[in-house]
């Protein structure tokens, strides 16, 4: 594969790792009853994400995950952000986040870029 599309495909990667800790942030702020609640749920969605992303899946991580678990469950992490913007009541950024994080995901695979 030519390395431009591999070049890509990273870049679209770390914007969607972007989006997906943001739609956790949405979905943590939506589910706080008062001002104070929604920005802490909404630092500590984001903040868990982080710390996971960091832990597992980072290219640096200690603990960084086997190709396939890593892609499956990268996967999983950014549709569950997706579902973050959805259920914050912003269902046109959840399709976008989750059609691109597919095409993302499985040209990561295909690429062997992990």
């Amino acid at each position: 594969m030519p390395e431009s599309l591999k070049s890509l495909n990273l870049a679209i990667t770390f914007a969607v790792e972007l989006a997906a800790i943001v739609g956790f942030g949405f979905w943590g702020y939506s589910l706080g009853r008062t001002p104070l609640t929604r920005w802490l749920l909404t630092i500590a969605f984001m903040g868990v994400v982080i710390l996971v992303w960091a832990t597992f899946f980072a290219p640096t991580a200690d603990h960084r995950l086997a190709a396939a678990a890593g892609v499956l469950l990268s996967t999983l992490i950014f549709l569950l952000g997706s579902l973050g913007f959805y259920l914050a009541g912003k269902p046109i950024i959840a399709l976008i986040l989750a059609i691109v994080t597919l095409l993302n995901r499985l040209l990561a695979w295909i690429l062997a870029q992990w």
